[in-house]
C-alpha cells in the first residue's frame, strides 16, 4: 500500500529517477551550474509533492553522492533539501551494494569478505568435525551469498580485489577435514565447487540471458545493450560489441564491456534455450568444454 501511496512520486521531475520503496534517486550528468540548478528543482519537487500528501523527508537520511572526482568538477552545488543542506557522501549504500564516487568497490568488497570471514570463524568454533557434505551446506547458504550478491555490479577487475574474495573461499575449504594438505584446485574438486571468479563469469552469462528472455524489453532497448544488426553465424541475440578496442579501467571492466564478447561467442543452441534452467545446464556443459579465457579451477 505504501508503494502505490508515492507511486507518482517522480511525476513531473525533468531528470531521471527510480523509486524503489522508501528508497528513491534523482540523478543527472552536471556540465554546468545550470544543470546543477536543474538537479536542485527536481529536489524542490519532492518537497512540494512530500507536504502536498502529508509527508516529510528526513533531510539527515538524504545524501549526495558524485561519481568521479568531486574536487575536479567545476560545477560543484550545494543542494537542500527542507532548507537544510543535503550532506556529500563518498559512499553510498544502494539496495545492499556500496557504490563508492570511483566506481571502484572497494569497501563494498573488504565489508563482505570481513562478514564472510567472520561467519566462517564462528562455523569453525561450532563445528569440531566437518565432513565436505556439512561444510558445503554451510558454506554455500551462509557465506558464498555475502560474496556474490549483486556482483553483476562490483565484480572487480584488480587482481588484489579478485584474489581478496577469492581466499575466503580458499582458507575455507582448508576446514574440511582431510583436505587441509591438499592443494586449492584439489580441494575444490573434492568438494565440487568452482572458483568464485569461474562463478562471476558465469553469474554475467545468465544475467544477459535473463536481459533477452526474462527482463522487460526496455533493458535491451537501451543504447547501451544494442543488439547487432546482422548476427553470426552463432545465435541471434549478439550485442554490439562497442570495446574491441582494449580500453582499460572501469569502461571495459563494466558488466557490458566485460560480458558482451563472451556472450557473443557463445553457441546456438546455449544462447537460444528456451528457459533459464535450460540455458544454466547448456552453460554448464559448455563452459566445462571451453572455460572461456581462464581455468575455473586454477590456484590463486
Amino acid at each position: 500500500m505504501f508503494v502505490m501511496y508515492i507511486n507518482d512520486l517522480l511525476d513531473g521531475i525533468i531528470n531521471d529517477g527510480l523509486l524503489y520503496a522508501d528508497d528513491t534517486k534523482i540523478f543527472k550528468c552536471i556540465m554546468n551550474k545550470n544543470d546543477a540548478l536543474c538537479l536542485q528543482s527536481d529536489i524542490d519537487k519532492l518537497e512540494n509533492w512530500a507536504r502536498v500528501w502529508l509527508m516529510n523527508f528526513h533531510p539527515g537520511k538524504c545524501h549526495t553522492l558524485t561519481l568521479g572526482k568531486f574536487e575536479n568538477i567545476q560545477h560543484a552545488h550545494q543542494y537542500k533539501i527542507c532548507n537544510q543542506n543535503i550532506e556529500h557522501v563518498d559512499v553510498e549504500k544502494d539496495i545492499g551494494v556500496q557504490i563508492d564516487e570511483e566506481l571502484s568497490f572497494e569497501q563494498h568488497i573488504s565489508t563482505k569478505v570481513r562478514v564472510a570471514n567472520a561467519i566462517m570463524g564462528q562455523i569453525r568454533r561450532s563445528f569440531t568435525f566437518l565432513d565436505p557434505d556439512t561444510f558445503k551446506k554451510l558454506y554455500t547458504s551462509m557465506v558464498r551469498p555475502h560474496l556474490e550478491y549483486g556482483q553483476c555490479i562490483w565484480s572487480p577487475f584488480l587482481m588484489k580485489y579478485i584474489n581478496m574474495i577469492e581466499r575466503v573461499q580458499e582458507r575455507a575449504t582448508k576446514l574440511v577435514d582431510g583436505l587441509s594438505k591438499q592443494d586449492y584446485s584439489a580441494r575444490l574438486k573434492k568438494l565440487g565447487l568452482t572458483t568464485l571468479r569461474f562463478r562471476r563469469i558465469r553469474g554475467d552469462l545468465i544475467e544477459m540471458y535473463k536481459h533477452f528472455h526474462t527482463y522487460d524489453n526496455e533493458a535491451v532497448t537501451a543504447p547501451s545493450f544494442k543488439r547487432r544488426e546482422r548476427p553470426s553465424r552463432h545465435h541471434k541475440y549478439q550485442v554490439v560489441d562497442r570495446l574491441r578496442v582494449k580500453e582499460r579501467g572501469l569502461r571495459e571492466n563494466s558488466f557490458y564491456g566485460r560480458v558482451a564478447p563472451l556472450w557473443n561467442s557463445l553457441p546456438r543452441e546455449v544462447a537460444e534455450a528456451d528457459n533459464i534452467n535450460t540455458f544454466k545446464n547448456r552453460l554448464d556443459k559448455h563452459l566445462e568444454i571451453h572455460p572461456m579465457k581462464f581455468n575455473h579451477q586454477e590456484s590463486i
